[in-house]
């Protein structure tokens, strides 16, 4: 692996675990969905096990599948908890659930080997299934779309750090491939 993927790799993790941060939280709704948001992939073990497991497993893939996979995950997450949203609140959730399932398909389309498209499709299902439970466990003070971005950003860092890492040591098996 080369130097400049590594620090590209690393500097969207500290900007991903920035981001919340950086947005501007008008009322306790919003602070306790980001904050309960982003705790919740990180409070349970198994999760964050299979989480990790799956980052792992997409930075041994070749090609495009490196980053398809956790995006094939975060785009049915989206669609699993857009599921549970009350849509008489927020009407626009129809189209946030097509416009995720059409950049999973579209996503499947670009992988290019076999064993990254059922990385895919596992990743995905596991996305979906995830997304329908953690929505159940939000707060009832906590804001759904606040919720939704916390979830995001704590599947973006743990996916980061876990690929970096498998990249890491697919380079230090193999020191004369610059991947």
């Amino acid at each position: 692996m080369t130097s400049k993927r590594f620090i590209l790799i690393f500097a969207s993790i500290f900007l991903l675990g920035a981001m919340p941060f950086l947005i501007y939280q008008p009322n306790g709704a919003a602070s306790a969905g980001l904050s309960s948001g982003f705790t919740l992939p990180i409070e349970k073990l198994i999760h964050m096990l299979v989480f990790l497991a799956l980052g792992a497993y997409a930075s041994w893939q070749r090609g495009n599948a490196v980053l398809m996979m956790p995006l094939g995950f975060l785009f049915l997450f989206v669609t699993g908890v857009s599921l549970e949203i009350d849509h008489t609140h927020y009407p626009l959730i129809p189209m946030f659930m097509l416009g995720s399932v059409l950049l999973f398909a579209v996503a499947m389309a670009i992988i290019q080997n076999r064993a990254g498209i059922l990385g895919m499709a596992v990743a995905a299902s596991l996305g979906f299934h995830f997304g329908r439970h953690y929505i159940r466990q939000m707060p009832d003070i906590a804001s759904p779309l606040y919720f939704l971005l916390g979830n995001i950003t704590a599947f973006a860092l743990i996916f980061a750090t876990a690929i970096s890492f498998g990249l890491t040591m697919r380079a230090d098996q193999n020191p004369d491939a610059n991947s």
